[in-house]
């Protein structure tokens, strides 16, 4: 039903006056606030101060309700939601390294003054959290788990189920950076497992007994240590690539120990070839007349009303464009390739992203669709034969001239290799450029020790290894890296 002018100006001269009620004694505000329309005001804010100095360590709730005095009864207008980690790392240090929750539970801090040990006291179906800063330069951790029951004759095993949460601030999807395993608490056995960290962040280390199985109370020891090789991006899905050019047939990597003494192992393989294609062609269309119209809202309404004549000038709403963008290559070969589309510039953004949806299809000469996917999820490969293949990209906006734009939107094929193609690791720079040379008895670098880096000042002296990683008829430029304790893939 269209609203009349009379209800549009009632609704557009908002003028409410709030109380502001912390629902904690740690969080202030100001004691109230006048709600205005957007009609007066572009937007309104007022400051939130948090003393969280006195707060134990784990998660902290609050809210700020905005209730209006004269009816109360209405509840809230709005809420402010405030959470406050305060992570338990924060009350050991060196010169008081032990900090007790309770009879059961402490955390240590271990005596390099980087790694520590907490226990957990299990109980079914409750879960019990650490949060760990993570040191600057940590690049990943080491969690290992092992019984700490001094009940000795409860000796079956209890199942358990371990969530480590690295970085939850940004915009990465937790499913990206998580880790969750579950384990039997066995006595005598000790569990390890590694997740990625972002230096500076906090860790969540999350145990839970599970219902089904022993579910009786058990406590569980884990000691966390941090390493780091110095060799990744400084975030956690780095879109910062080593590149391997054919001229070159070589890429240099360094790598250090910033924290402890770490073993280095590394190996590298080409698993898969990525090809990046340009639109062959492009059009731009109308959506539908019926279900593609964005309604106009009631401020715009009111801003193109005549107020001379009185005459509604109301306008019709907003059309949305479809702009499709179609893709093409060939598969040449008797063998199956596994192919995996991307559209890498748009990828893993919802709400955030600069068009109002997309979506893309895999097609064969015939036109029968293979495969599909959208702007967050990975899809799956599909193994295709040889022939002729388009991917047709659709996205969606109300500004034609912006899809207009984009119409060179580059997208990302991912072909997987039948085998993997060997790469040799050296330490010397002339071994690396010349890998045609075999007879001079060179051989790739082997597994070894480097120290910790020692301190001069403020500034850390580290002892660099550097790596060249060599690629014999270098016609690719995506290779994985790996080494014992950490796994890097580079494109």
């Amino acid at each position: 039903m269209k609203r009349t002018p009379q209800e549009i100006d009632e609704l557009l001269s908002l003028e409410l006056n709030l109380e502001l009620k912390p629902s904690e004694s740690w969080v202030s505000c100001p004691d109230r606030m006048t709600l205005l329309s957007a009609k007066e005001r572009n937007g309104q804010t007022f400051s939130v101060r948090l003393q969280t100095n006195d707060l134990p360590p784990g998660a902290h709730f609050a809210k700020v309700d905005a209730i209006d005095p004269l009816d109360p009864g209405r509840g809230a207008i709005f809420q402010i939601p405030i959470t406050v980690i305060i992570p338990h790392s924060r009350f050991v240090d060196i010169d008081s390294p032990s900090f007790i929750l309770n009879d059961d539970e402490r955390v240590v801090l271990m005596p390099n003054g980087i790694d520590l040990s907490t226990t957990y006291k299990l109980t079914q179906g409750e879960p019990t959290r650490r949060f760990i800063t993570v040191p600057p330069t940590a690049e990943w951790a080491t969690i290992k788990l092992r019984s700490a029951s001094s009940n000795q004759l409860d000796t079956s095993p209890h199942h358990v189920l371990m969530h480590a949460i690295p970085f939850v601030r940004g915009d990465l999807p937790n499913t990206m950076i998580q880790l969750k395993k579950a384990f039997q608490v066995k006595e005598g056995v000790e569990e390890v497992y590694h997740v990625r960290v972002k230096g500076g962040a906090s860790l969540e280390v999350c145990l839970q007994l599970m219902w089904l199985a022993n579910p009786s109370p058990t406590s569980v020891e884990a000691d966390i240590e941090f390493h780091s090789l110095n060799i990744r991006a400084p975030t956690l899905a780095s879109s910062q690539p080593v590149v391997i050019a054919a001229a070159s047939e070589f890429a240099r990597l360094g790598a250090s120990a910033p924290l402890r003494s770490e073993k280095l192992n590394p190996t590298a393989s080409l698993k898969y070839v990525e090809r990046t294609l340009r639109p062959e062609n492009y059009d731009i269309k109308s959506g539908s007349v019926e279900l593609d119209i964005l309604p106009p809202s009631d401020a715009e309404i009111q801003a193109t009303k005549d107020n001379q004549s009185g005459e509604d000038m109301s306008p019709d709403g907003k059309q949305i464009y479809d702009m499709r963008l179609r893709y093409q290559f060939k598969i040449e070969g008797d063998e199956a390739i596994a192919v995996t589309p991307v559209i890498p510039s748009l990828f893993h953004q919802i709400y955030d992203s600069p068009v109002d949806s997309q979506l893309w299809v895999l097609e064969d000469s015939n036109s029968q669709i293979l495969g599909y996917g959208s702007s967050m999820h990975m899809s799956k490969q599909v193994s295709l034969k040889k022939g002729d293949y388009t991917v047709t990209l659709l996205i969606r906006h109300p500004n034609r001239n912006l899809l207009e734009q984009m119409k060179a939107i580059p997208c990302q094929i991912s072909l997987g290799l039948s085998s993997e193609l060997a790469c040799n690791v050296y330490s010397q720079l002339d071994k690396a450029s010349t890998p045609a040379v075999t007879n001079d008895g060179r051989s790739p670098l082997e597994a070894m020790y480097l120290r910790k880096g020692t301190s001069i000042d403020v500034t850390h002296m580290h002892f660099v290894f550097s790596i060249y990683l060599i690629l014999a008829r270098s016609n690719y430029a995506i290779y994985r890296i790996s080494s014992r304790y950490l796994r890097v893939e580079t494109y």
